[in-house]
């Protein structure tokens, strides 16, 4: 699922940024779409409404709207850590950020969900901050894809 939308282009090994515009700004200006400035705006006001730093470690800034052409997932890490608002108040340190047009909102869910579980176990997060260059990084998720 991951891996069907994303590219060795957009995964980011170690982000540069040390703020949460930042690292949305960083992440969002991998991908090949239009009206980068604008679609920023409109992710930060969704996070000023409520915040994308779910915890232990990780953010999924996220953005549905009708701009969007079709379904884009980037991936960065921080080694670091960034505050994120994050509900538990951890630093961010595992970056996803979801785009998706309006007529694929029951795919940009599913591909949420996904995240989210793939995400959470330690032994994962390990494997990901152990990990370098950007074809491991896709190794890593493949291996993560439920097995159907």
């Amino acid at each position: 699922m991951i891996i069907e939308i994303l590219t060795q282009e957009y995964i980011k090994p170690e982000l540069e940024t040390k703020d949460k515009k930042g690292v949305i700004e960083e992440l969002l200006f991998l991908l090949p779409i239009q009206n980068k400035t604008e679609i920023l705006k409109k992710i930060l006001q969704r996070e000023r409404l409520m915040t994308t730093g779910i915890g232990r470690g990780i953010a999924v800034p996220r953005y549905i709207g009708p701009e969007i052409e079709r379904i884009f997932l980037c991936f960065g890490i921080k080694k670091r850590g960034i505050d994120f608002d994050s509900l538990d108040s951890e630093q961010a340190k595992i970056f996803f950020l979801l785009l998706a047009p309006l007529k694929e909102e029951e795919y940009y869910v599913k591909i949420l969900s996904h995240i989210l579980k793939i995400s959470n176990p330690d032994s994962f997060k390990k494997m990901l901050f152990e990990t370098e260059r950007r074809e491991d990084f896709i190794t890593l998720f493949k291996k993560m894809e439920p097995h159907t």
